[in-house]
C-alpha cells in the first residue's frame, strides 16, 4: 500500500482528523505514521484495543496526558555528554511527574483493560529522580543553596563579602576629600568588579585599578584600591559558585543518563496511551463501529459514510467479494459513483490501520495485502502522457501484481479513447483480474460492460439511484442492477437545446436505447416500490409512537406509585420521630423524681428499651437505599450537580451519573431524586468544571521545599479546587517549620475553611494540617 494509493483515497485527511484529538506531540507523531497493516492478526490486535480504550474512555474519559512534554532533545543531549541546562532538567522532571499522573489516573478506576494495563506498567515509578532535580532546581530554575553544602557556604560567603565591599564603597562616596572627583554617586559593576565614576580629569585623585571608561573618555570607573582584595575574593567566590553549580547539574544530568531507558520507556508507553485515547474519541465523535475482519470472504458495509464528509454523507449498503469477484458500479454523474468508490476503500485501509469504521454494526472488512486505485485525472506533461495513457500505466501495473490479496479500485474504466475500443478493453482488464483472483471495484458509463457484468456469474452490477421525477441523484447504492447515465436528461435539466436533446435521441443505436428504456423501466418500478416501503415505514412509526405513548402512561403510574410509596414511608419515619420523642420526654420527667419505685425502675428500663427500637427504626427508614432507574434525573449533593443515571450497579452500590457529557461513578448514598430543582445547583459549564475538579483534583498537597510566598499561592488555588470538587477535608503537608504558620495564617481567614487542625500522628502529626471544607 503506497503512499500514492493512500492519498487517492485521502487515508492522511483522517489520520489528520485523529491527529487532532491527540494530547502530546509524541501521541502526534505516532498517530503522523500510522499505516494499515496486511497482517490479519496485528488488525485484529489493533482493534480490539481501540474498542478496549473507547470503552473505558466513554465510562472515564481520557487521563490528563497534555501536561507531558517532549524531551526527546534533552534525552539526546545528555546521552551524548553534555550537561543538561536547568530549565531541561525541570522539564524532564515535568514529564516523569505528569506521566506518574496519567498512571494513577488510569489506576484510580480500578482494574484496566488491555493494552492500558501493560502499557500503564511501562510507566517507571522515577519520583527519586524528580524529587531530586526539584530540590535542587526551583521553578524559576535557579540552582537552590541547599543543593549542595558547599554551595551553600560559597554563597553565605558571596553575600557577606558583597555587603562589605558595598559598606566601603559607600562610605567612600560620601568623604569629602573625593567629592570633587567622582562623577556620579553611584556604584556600578564592570568586567564583574565593584567601580565608581570618577572623572578623567581628576583620575589620581582615587588611588585603584581602572577597569572601563565611557564612550565619551570623560568617566573612568575605578575599583578603589581598598576593596582590590576584597574584589578578588569576590570573584574567586563567584568562579567556585559557577564550578559547583555545574558539578550538581552534572550529577542531575548522570542521573537521567543512568534512567535513559526507563525514561524513554515512559514516553513510548505515553505516546501509544495519548494515540489511543485519540482513536477512541475519533470513534466516538465519528459514531464509528468495530468492523468484523476475515481473512477471506466478502467486505460488507452497512450504512457506510465517507468520514470526511460529514452530516451530508449519505449512508450506502455494499457488498464485494465473496461470491462474486467483481463489483460494476453505474449511474448518472454527480451520483455519487467516485465517492463510492473511495468509501470502500477508505473504509478498508481504516479498519487495517486499526480504526473504526463510520458504519452500522454487522459491517465486515476483508483484510487486504495490496490495495490498488485509479482514480481521477492524472496527465504527465513531463513523461508526454494523456490522461488516458496515465489511466492504462496504472492498470498496467495492477495486471503485474494483482492476487487473491489484492483489493483494486478503478474509476472510469475506459473512459478517455474510442467508445467501443475502450469498452472490449474494458471487459478484458476485468475478465484477467478476476480470473488472478483479485477483488475489483469500478465505476463506468459504458453500456457494454454493463451488460457484460450483468452475464457473467463472478460480476455483480450496482447502480446509484436517480429520481426521474425530481432529476436528481440521491446518492443512494443498489446492488443487483445496472444504472442508466441519464445524460440526455442531464442535458436538458441543465439548459441543453430541446433540438439538440432530440437529435441525440434520433441518433442513438436503436439497441442502446432499448436497454436504455429497460433500465429506466427498472429504475421506475425500483422508485414505486421504495415508495410504498416508505408508507410502511411511516405506518410502523406510527405503531412505534403509540406504543412509546403507552410506555410513556406506564412510566408516569410508575413514578407516581414510586411517589406514593416514598410518601408512606416519610409518614412512617414521622410518627417513629414523634414516639421516639415522647418517650425521651417521659425519661426526662423521670430523671428529675428523687426516689423511684419498683414500677417506675420497671417503666424506665421499658422505655430505655422502646427508645433504641425506636432510634433504630428511624436510623434503619433513614437509610433505606434509594436506587434510581436508569434515565432518571438525580441530584448530587457534594457538588451541588443535577445530572442522568447511565448505569446502575446495586451489588457495588454505584450509580453513573452523565452531565453535559461528562460522566462519572458516584456511590448510591450519595445521590439523591431530583423532582425539583435545588437552590444553588450548578448548571454547564460550572458543572462541567465541578466534576472535572472532583475527578481530578487530590484530596493532600505537600509544600515542603517551597518559599513562603510560593507555598501561600499554591495552598490557596488548592483550597479553591477542594471546594469545586466538593472534598469534606484535605491534608495539607507543610513541615514544623515556618511554612506551618504562615499556612495557618491563611487558612485563619479563607472563605473555604470551616476548620482545621494539626494532624494525628499516623498522619503527620506537627508537620501536617487536616483542614475541613465548608459544605458547597
Amino acid at each position: 500500500m503506497n503512499e500514492k494509493v493512500l492519498s487517492l483515497l485521502e487515508f492522511d485527511k483522517v489520520v489528520g482528523i485523529v491527529l487532532s484529538h491527540a494530547q502530546t506531540a509524541i501521541g502526534k507523531e505516532l498517530i503522523a505514521s500510522l499505516k494499515p497493516s496486511s497482517c490479519f492478526e496485528e488488525v485484529m490486535r489493533r482493534l480490539t484495543e481501540t474498542t478496549a480504550v473507547r470503552r473505558w474512555f466513554e465510562r472515564h474519559g481520557a487521563p490528563p496526558i497534555g501536561a507531558v512534554r517532549d524531551v526527546r532533545g534533552e534525552i539526546e543531549r545528555a546521552r551524548h555528554g553534555a550537561v543538561l541546562e536547568p530549565w531541561e532538567l525541570l522539564a524532564i522532571a515535568g514529564t516523569l511527574s505528569a506521566a506518574l499522573d496519567v498512571k494513577a489516573e488510569l489506576k484510580r478506576h480500578g482494574e484496566l483493560p488491555e493494552p492500558l494495563a501493560s502499557l500503564s506498567e511501562e510507566i517507571s515509578d522515577l519520583k527519586w529522580l524528580v524529587q531530586h532535580i526539584r530540590m535542587c532546581i526551583d521553578e524559576r530554575g535557579n540552582v537552590v543553596d541547599d543543593a549542595s553544602g558547599r554551595l551553600r557556604q560559597v554563597r553565605n560567603r558571596l553575600r557577606s563579602l558583597r555587603e562589605t565591599i558595598l559598606g566601603k564603597l559607600h562610605a567612600l562616596l560620601v568623604e569629602p576629600g573625593i567629592q570633587h572627583a567622582i562623577q556620579e554617586p553611584i556604584i556600578t559593576i564592570r568586567g564583574g568588579r565593584y567601580c565608581i565614576p570618577i572623572k578623567a580629569s581628576h583620575r589620581h585623585a582615587v588611588k585603584g585599578v581602572v577597569h572601563d571608561k565611557s564612550s565619551s573618555g570623560l568617566t573612568l570607573f575605578v575599583e578603589p584600591e581598598s576593596i582590590v582584595e576584597l574584589g578578588n575574593e569576590f570573584r574567586e567566590l563567584q568562579l567556585d559558585e559557577e564550578r559547583e553549580v555545574q558539578r550538581i547539574l552534572r550529577g542531575l544530568t548522570d542521573d537521567v543518563v543512568k534512567s535513559l531507558p526507563e525514561i524513554e520507556r515512559v514516553m513510548r508507553s505515553i505516546a501509544r496511551i495519548d494515540m489511543l485515547f485519540a482513536l477512541a474519541e475519533f470513534s466516538r465523535a465519528m459514531k464509528c463501529v468495530e468492523p468484523e475482519v476475515h481473512p477471506d470472504g466478502a467486505t460488507v458495509l452497512l450504512g457506510a459514510r465517507h468520514p470526511l464528509l460529514g452530516e451530508a454523507a449519505v449512508p450506502i449498503d455494499v457488498r464485494v467479494g465473496g461470491d462474486f469477484n467483481a463489483l460494476i458500479i453505474t449511474g448518472p454523474n454527480m451520483g455519487g459513483k467516485t465517492v463510492t468508490l473511495k468509501t470502500i476503500g477508505l473504509l478498508t485501509l481504516m479498519a487495517q490501520a486499526g480504526m473504526h469504521i463510520p458504519a452500522k454494526e454487522g459491517s465486515r472488512i476483508r483484510v487486504f495485502q495490496k490495495v490498488f486505485a485509479d482514480i481521477g485525472e492524472e496527465q504527465s506533461i513531463e513523461l508526454s502522457l494523456s490522461s488516458f495513457s496515465s489511466h492504462m500505466l496504472n492498470i498496467a501495473t495492477m495486471l503485474e501484481h494483482a492476487d487473491n490479496k489484492a483489493l483494486i479500485l478503478i474509476d472510469e474504466l475506459g473512459a478517455g479513447t474510442d467508445p467501443e475500443e475502450g469498452a472490449a478493453l474494458s471487459k478484458a482488464i476485468l475478465k484477467r483480474l478476476c480470473e488472478m483472483g483479485a477483488v475489483v471495484v469500478c465505476t463506468t458509463h459504458l453500456g457494454e460492460v454493463k451488460a457484460f457484468a450483468q452475464g457473467h456469474p463472478n460480476f455483480m452490477n450496482a447502480s446509484m439511484q436517480f429520481d426521474p421525477q425530481t432529476l436528481q441523484p440521491t446518492y443512494k447504492l443498489v446492488m443487483g442492477s445496472p444504472g442508466a447515465s441519464y445524460a440526455l436528461i442531464i442535458a436538458r435539466r441543465l439548459g441543453m437545446p430541446t433540438e439538440v436533446i432530440e437529435d441525440a435521441e434520433r441518433m442513438r443505436k436503436s439497441s442502446f436505447a432499448e436497454w436504455e428504456r429497460a433500465l429506466k423501466e427498472v429504475d421506475r418500478q425500483r422508485n414505486e416500490l421504495e415508495r410504498q416501503l416508505a408508507a410502511i415505514e411511516m405506518e410502523r412509526q406510527s405503531l412505534r409512537s403509540l406504543i412509546e405513548r403507552y410506555e410513556d402512561e406506564l412510566q408516569k403510574l410508575s413514578e407516581e406509585r414510586e411517589r406514593l410509596l416514598r410518601q408512606a414511608r416519610e409518614e412512617a419515619l414521622g410518627i417513629i420521630k414523634r414516639a421516639s420523642d415522647e418517650v425521651e420526654s417521659i425519661l426526662r420527667e423521670m430523671r428529675k423524681q428523687t426516689s423511684e419505685s419498683v414500677v417506675t425502675e420497671k417503666l424506665r428500663k421499658r422505655l430505655t428499651e422502646l427508645k433504641r427500637e425506636f432510634a433504630s427504626e428511624v436510623k434503619g427508614a433513614a437509610q433505606a437505599s434509594y436506587v434510581p432507574r436508569v434515565g432518571e434525573s438525580v441530584f448530587v449533593p457534594r457538588i451541588r450537580v443535577h445530572g442522568t443515571v447511565v448505569e446502575t450497579r446495586e451489588s457495588s452500590g454505584q450509580v453513573l451519573i452523565e452531565v453535559d457529557g461528562l460522566r462519572f461513578w458516584m456511590p448510591l448514598g450519595e445521590v439523591q431524586a431530583a423532582h425539583v430543582k435545588r437552590e444553588g445547583a450548578s448548571e454547564p459549564p460550572t458543572a462541567a468544571l465541578r466534576i472535572r475538579k472532583m475527578l481530578s483534583v487530590p484530596n493532600e498537597l505537600n509544600i515542603i521545599g517551597r518559599t513562603v510566598e510560593e507555598a501561600l499561592q499554591i495552598v490557596d488555588k488548592f483550597l479553591d479546587d477542594a471546594f469545586l470538587a466538593g472534598h469534606r477535608a484535605v491534608r495539607i503537608i507543610h513541615g514544623k517549620g515556618k511554612l506551618r504558620q504562615a499556612v495557618h495564617g491563611l487558612l485563619k481567614k479563607h472563605a473555604h475553611v470551616e476548620s482545621f487542625e494539626l494532624a494525628p500522628l499516623n498522619e503527620g502529626g506537627t508537620g501536617a494540617t487536616i483542614v475541613k471544607l465548608k459544605v458547597v
